[in-house]
């Protein structure tokens, strides 16, 4: 007698299902934080106006009212620029390996670039891991 393998082919439609909740998609936690009990409602809106208070004057430093080209000190001055003035990116980039390696030698700063590779720049695998993406 011949043996009868089982089948993993569907002999038969299958039955519809419903559509998704309306509480899924991107967008549904915050949904679920605003809808949720009042403490959660004001916590919530309290922080969105905290991040506001904090990111547009953040962004208005660094980039709006920022000084981006110069040689020197004079050239991120109000009394030069003529107006308000945020951020000296001219300053940044001349000063940018100070703020990097310090007072490091420059011919062991390959040890601070090395650690940084080694440590920062794996950090997107290891979000990506460990939230399963």
């Amino acid at each position: 007698m011949a043996a009868v393998l089982p089948s993993y082919v569907r002999r038969s439609l299958a039955e519809p299902e419903p559509p998704p909740a309306a509480g899924q998609g991107s967008f549904a936690p915050t949904r679920a934080r605003l809808r949720g009990r009042p403490a959660s409602v004001v916590l919530t809106v309290i922080s969105a106006v905290i991040i506001a208070l904090v990111v547009w004057p953040a962004i208005r430093f660094l980039l709006i009212d920022a000084v981006w080209d110069g040689t020197s000190r004079a050239d991120c001055l109000r009394e030069t620029v003529g107006r308000e003035v945020g951020a000296c990116w001219p300053f940044i980039k001349a000063k940018l390996p100070q703020l990097m390696y310090g007072f490091y030698p420059e011919s062991e700063r390959w040890r601070v670039d090395l650690t940084r590779s080694w440590s920062i720049e794996p950090l997107p695998w290891a979000v990506r891991t460990i939230n399963g993406w």
